[in-house]
């Protein structure tokens, strides 16, 4: 199938692809610094983080994320690092409510 597909419009896919996935890490990377500087707190949307909020951040559609070029890839990626990262805020956040 992807032989009847021209070249130059599978490159271009390929970069569009590419693009989404470098947002999203530039997305998650900045949420990351801004939670560690922030006690483990999101700082933003009131604390909750989401897929939809890192595609917020990322400037990149929820939807996108649906397609066959992300579902099992990137969109795996980014509930993985939620999973991961919501645990350390977790954690971070039961230290703070201690505190006061």
């Amino acid at each position: 199938m992807s032989s009847d597909i021209p070249k130059g419009l599978m490159d271009h896919a390929k970069s569009r692809t590419d693009a989404v996935v470098e947002k999203l890490q530039s997305a998650m990377a900045k949420i990351e610094l801004e939670i560690d500087s922030n006690d483990g707190i999101y700082p933003v949307n009131g604390g909750r983080l989401s897929k939809n909020e890192v595609c917020r951040r990322a400037k990149v559609s929820p939807v996108t994320l649906q397609g066959p070029a992300h579902r099992k890839t990137t969109s795996k990626t980014v509930d993985e690092w939620l999973q991961q990262i919501r645990r350390r805020m977790l954690l971070a956040a039961a230290t703070v409510r201690k505190t006061d």
